[in-house]
């Protein structure tokens, strides 16, 4: 800026002017902020504006030994289920973008409720549960074992825009499953992503579905399907199969084994 000049800036995205917050210190921003900035001086024509976006990662831990019964929002203390950890992501403002990193272990599902992920939110297995910096689904394999009635979504992504997604689980579905089944519902989402998802369907089980997407187009990739053929599969049909929407499909694979 030119010397003897003052910044004047905005905090939601509204262009600033000379009657705007005038720039003295540090800004502090609690969640995704963009700041919009403009230098002035007196005799001068004020500069275009400037801006950033500052966002803020809040990361919900989950492990199998965590804690379901206290705390909200970010709480320091990891949750013991994805789904507590979801409810809790909820309860943040909604510009929040949150991580949930889950270490890997196995964790049942029951009752009928699914694991809902909101806008700006992804739930992200193989963590190692020490080192929360860093993934390895593969090593450090991260399963949910599906005991619910109904066999609804084991993720539902709602309304999600951006940074909303799935990523690093295998899925262990009821067996034997009873009618189609869903993995991943994808509601309204048009810029989220359901990536190495790991499913086991067993003999006689009906049609497999990944993900039911309604007028959604997330990015779907490095999934695949294990389906294990029993000694009588009584015409059963498997099937790495999408419904709806028009994803982006990258590289996934069905799988068809003999025990």
């Amino acid at each position: 800026a030119t010397s003897g000049a003052s910044i004047y800036y905005t905090t939601n995205g509204s262009t600033p002017t000379t009657s705007s917050a005038l720039y003295t210190g540090p800004i502090s921003v609690s969640s995704t902020t963009t700041v919009r900035a403009i230098a002035a001086a007196t005799g001068r024509l004020s500069s275009s504006a400037t801006q950033a976006v500052y966002t803020i990662v809040v990361v919900l831990r989950v492990t199998t030994t965590g804690n379901d019964t206290t705390g909200t929002g970010a709480a320091a203390a990891p949750y013991a289920t994805p789904m507590k950890a979801a409810q809790a992501a909820a309860l943040l403002p909604a510009s929040t973008r949150v991580e949930i990193r889950v270490a890997s272990g196995t964790y049942a599902m029951t009752g009928t409720a699914n694991i809902a992920i909101g806008n700006s939110t992804s739930v992200l297995g193989g963590s190692n549960g020490t080192d929360w910096s860093t993934r390895d689904p593969v090593a450090n394999v991260t399963q949910i074992t599906d005991g619910r009635s109904g066999q609804a979504n084991v993720f539902a992504l709602t309304s999600c825009t951006s940074a909303c997604g799935v990523d690093g689980f295998t899925v262990n579905p009821p067996n034997p499953l009873t009618s189609t089944y869903y993995v991943v519902g994808a509601s309204g989402t048009t810029d989220g992503f359901i990536a190495r998802l790991k499913v086991t369907v067993h003999a006689n089980s009906n049609m497999f579905i990944l993900a039911s997407l309604g007028a959604g187009s997330p990015t779907i990739s490095d999934n695949w399907l294990r389906a294990d053929l029993g000694p009588s599969p009584n015409g059963s049909i498997y099937g790495l199969y999408v419904s709806g929407g028009t994803p982006r499909i990258l590289r996934n694979d069905l799988r068809m084994v003999t025990p």
